[in-house]
């Protein structure tokens, strides 16, 4: 069985993230989390290579995520 779930936690507050296709397009994204940890669902998502950008309390991080 495959794990369709991304999560993404850190000990700074995640106020949002935002996934991007490998050509910069907006997928989905989550805002107002205010929480350490939150997960979303990849599938509905095709094979390839996403960004995913996470708005912390402090730092943006920026993440390379491969689904196949």
């Amino acid at each position: 069985m495959r794990n369709n779930k991304v999560t993404i936690s850190s000990i700074q507050l995640i106020s949002q993230f935002d996934l991007y296709n490998s050509v910069g397009q907006y997928i989905l994204g989550r805002n107002e989390i205010n929480m350490g940890k939150t997960t979303f669902e990849t599938n509905t998502l095709n094979k390839g290579i996403y960004y995913l950008k996470v708005i912390l309390e402090e730092q943006t991080v920026r993440l390379k995520l491969i689904v196949d």
